[in-house]
């Protein structure tokens, strides 16, 4: 896909993934400080980032877990999330210098230079490294790996992308693979976290313990519950309730919205995490004959913008600036 010195991060408000070549992998989008305890073992995995030492990922994923819904935490924490990344991608030996394709939500757009001078000179544990950032939209990714998956690289047409993401849905056109800036908008807190953060009130208030987001999120997806050993079977009926009232959500707002674009274009490409959560009522509703223009990339469609960032396109023409 992609040359050695390149590697795809997408930052997502809940998961962070990452492609390399044929690579890719995932973890919580989750920072917290590391106490003294922390600091006595599993010294290697401590990263000290201007002024104060922090656990990144699966280890940060507990009730001090800092909250990752805004723009102004992605700007704090992304240089840590991204050291984090290279470092583990050591045993790869990508090569330098290493361009790390990554991006931002619509929403965000604006604030993009501010994003990249951010990143591209990190410093962490007293190690300078300098990378080549390459900032794409968000949802831009799903149209590359769509079109590469699907279409056999022909980008022809009119086409829409509808990116559900953590918090933002990214709704973007691409007309004969150009983005059009009057037919592409964000839609920000409409994203999985619109149902995360009821669902994390509901398992605390039903298991009477404390739920980080990230950890309530792997139950959402996932799609039951299990506890003391069994499947509490009730509050698996109700996350089959919250998954169809985020449907409903979409379908009301925001297809109604862009309903005349959605209506006229050759393809819908549905893509993001939270396309698990609407993929079975697409199916439905294009089986009694509405939206059969719809489709979804390939799984596991979480992947979608950090595959697509990864083909080697000509991304200058996709600042949408």
């Amino acid at each position: 896909m992609t040359a050695d010195n390149v590697i795809g991060i997408d930052i997502g408000y809940a998961q962070t993934k990452v492609a390399y070549k044929n690579k890719i992998v995932k973890f919580p989008t989750a920072i917290s400080f590391a106490n003294e305890i922390g600091l006595t073992y599993g010294e290697d995995n401590v990263y000290d980032f201007e002024g104060d030492k922090y656990y990144v990922g699966s280890e940060a994923v507990n009730g001090e877990s800092f909250a990752t819904t805004n723009f102004k935490f992605l700007l704090k924490y992304a240089p840590l999330i991204i050291y984090h990344i290279l470092r583990k991608f050591d045993e790869f030996k990508v090569q330098k210098p290493i361009e790390v394709r990554t991006g931002l939500a619509l929403g965000d757009w604006d604030k993009k230079e501010e994003f990249i001078e951010r990143i591209k000179k990190i410093t962490i544990n007293g190690e300078t490294i300098e990378i080549n950032p390459v900032l794409i939209p968000q949802g831009a990714g799903v149209f590359f790996d769509y079109i590469n998956t699907k279409r056999g690289g022909n980008p022809e047409g009119e086409i829409h992308v509808i990116d559900i993401g953590g918090n933002t849905i990214n709704s973007l056109h691409f007309s004969n693979g150009k983005p059009v800036r009057q037919k592409s908008r964000p839609y920000p807190g409409h994203g999985v976290i619109s149902i995360l953060r009821p669902f994390t009130n509901a398992l605390e208030k039903k298991y009477m313990h404390s739920f980080s987001e990230q950890e309530a999120q792997k139950y959402l997806v996932r799609g039951k519950m299990i506890w003391e050993g069994q499947e509490d079977k009730e509050f698996t009926e109700y996350i089959k309730s919250i998954k169809i009232q985020f449907v409903k959500k979409l379908f009301n707002s925001i297809l109604e919205k862009d309903k005349k674009i959605l209506g006229t274009s050759d393809i819908v490409i549905i893509g993001g995490g939270g396309t698990y959560f609407v993929k079975d009522a697409i199916d439905e509703i294009k089986k009694a004959g509405k939206f059969l223009n719809f489709d979804v990339v390939e799984e596991p469609y979480e992947f979608s913008n950090v595959r697509g960032w990864c083909y080697n396109w000509n991304f200058k023409m996709y600042n949408l600036r």
